[in-house]
């Protein structure tokens, strides 16, 4: 599974240089709009019933809910359609792009495409059938990468980005949804759309407390993007796009790989009544030591390397992965207490603390728009991103000890 993710993110990063000197900063500013608008509704575009796929013992109920996920993803497309319809032309004006409204056009088959390729995730991580997501993983990341470049040269601007993305998301959802039909299609078919009021009742947590976890935490991620367009224009989106390419990507990888392993060790020691503190300690200490040098001599060097990378053009965006990078090493470091909180039964808490980091940030924001610095803003938006991380250790690591106290009573 990780190969797949990882042969995608590889070309992704090798393609960037060049993709940078053939599109400009704004191109790269109307495709974080249109993501960060169609991100709001992909995070609930199943309601997170995708994420109950993996639970029920029974085929038939598993399926029902791939048939219930994939079902509520077509209800949401058709919802941002009639946002985009309605609201279309104030969003564009708002978020600081007039000519911003036509592409937002594109939102609502990416939430489509997007939407059904996590309902089909889970269906195939529920199957363990981790071959089928590297190969669609990687497929997508070729087809996308190849049609930007095939874009780029064409000089189709912000069209040739958005086109490419939408391409490689397609292709992905098609080789996943040709893969699980041709081989579980007997279990698909013991779906029944009888059975999805019934699957909604028995799994109603997820639409009332991760539905709205997932819609804040998305909120939370793009309502910077959202303040640099209003404020600062397109370009300045453009160049926090490109400094998060560059320094998400390598905490992504290094996430993914680590949680799991994290999440099956913490939810043994769970179970069978062991003590979770030292693990998730020493979890901590060893991402940050792992994190400290690269993020110390990444902050230093990379407002001269990233535009000696990038280009010219991409100056602000060395200057905004100073502080970004900050901001990922805290992430990093926190993913121990990202997989242990649903082990400790915690998502009402998380669910508050998240209500009041989206306050946090956005009053963070709103203040350092007043100083009309784009580097600013991001600046100010990082470090409340790091304490907001580091008070989510702390909770987590005080509930742990909490439950390793009265294990030991």
């Amino acid at each position: 599974m990780m190969s797949g993710a990882m042969l995608a993110q590889a070309v992704n990063l090798a393609v960037t240089p060049v993709l940078t000197r053939l599109f400009t900063p704004s191109d790269f500013g109307v495709l974080k709009l249109v993501n960060s608008f169609a991100a709001l509704f992909i995070g609930v575009a199943a309601l997170r019933f995708d994420m109950a796929i993996v639970l029920p013992k029974r085929e038939s109920h598993g399926a029902g809910l791939l048939a219930l996920s994939l079902t509520c993803v077509a209800f949401t497309t058709g919802l941002a359609v009639l946002v985009v319809l309605l609201g279309g032309g104030w969003l564009a004006d708002a978020l600081g792009g007039p000519g911003l409204e036509s592409w937002l056009w594109l939102a609502p088959p990416i939430i489509l495409v997007t939407g059904a390729y996590n309902a089909l995730t889970y269906w195939c991580t529920r199957q363990a059938q981790f071959g089928r997501l590297s190969i669609s993983a990687a497929t997508a990341g070729l087809s996308s990468a190849g049609a930007k470049l095939v874009g780029g040269a064409a000089r189709l601007g912000a069209l040739g980005l958005t086109g490419g993305q939408l391409l490689g998301q397609a292709v992905a959802a098609l080789v996943l949804g040709a893969q699980v039909w041709r081989s579980d299609r007997a279990m698909l078919r013991l779906a029944r759309f009888s059975r999805f009021r019934a699957l909604a009742k028995s799994y109603r947590d997820f639409p009332f407390v991760h539905a709205p976890m997932t819609l804040i935490n998305r909120f939370v991620q793009t309502l910077p993007v959202f303040m640099l367009g209003t404020y600062f224009g397109e370009e300045s989106v453009g160049q926090w796009a490109l400094c998060m390419v560059l320094v998400a990507v390598p905490v992504q990888v290094l996430q993914n790989a680590f949680r799991q392993v994290v999440f099956q060790r913490m939810s043994a020691r769970v179970n069978e009544g062991g003590d979770v503190v030292p693990l998730l300690n020493r979890s901590h200490l060893g991402l940050f030591l792992v994190g400290i040098l690269p993020a110390t001599v990444g902050s230093y060097f990379a407002p001269e390397v990233l535009p000696w990378i990038l280009g010219f053009e991409w100056t602000g965006a060395g200057h905004m992965a100073r502080f970004a990078i900050w901001w990922q090493l805290s992430l990093l470091v926190s993913t121990p207490a990202l997989a242990l909180f649903p082990v400790l039964r915690m998502q009402r808490a998380v669910l508050v603390w998240q209500v009041g980091g989206l306050a946090l940030c956005a009053g963070v924001l709103y203040f350092a728009a007043s100083t009309g610095d784009a580097v600013v803003l991001m600046a100010h938006y990082s470090y409340a991103m790091v304490a907001l991380n580091v008070v989510f250790i702390v909770m987590v690591s005080v509930v742990a000890r909490g439950g390793a106290s009265a294990a030991r009573s």
